[in-house]
């Protein structure tokens, strides 16, 4: 499986939240590890983050980011303008 199935099957499961909030913040990488791939997010490397009452703080690398937010467009569950 690649990562964009992984994303999909964590979105479908749960494991990742059904949408995004108005903001996300846009931060360096401190080695969080990212809620999409499970690795760490590099201090060279672009992250961004987000809480979700009820759900959780969900951080992603810059591209796993980008996939996360391609499949919620592609479920219609957010509009492509979206954040």
């Amino acid at each position: 499986m690649g990562l964009a199935s992984d994303i999909r099957s964590k979105v479908s499961c749960g494991a990742l939240p059904p949408g995004i909030p108005p903001k996300v913040r846009t931060l360096f990488g401190d080695g969080t590890l990212c809620s999409a791939c499970e690795k760490p997010i590099r201090s060279a490397q672009i992250r961004y983050e987000f809480e979700l009452p009820e759900l959780g703080y969900y951080c992603f690398h810059f591209g796993c980011y980008g996939l996360f937010k391609a499949d919620l467009i592609k479920r219609n569950w957010i509009d492509e303008d979206a954040r």
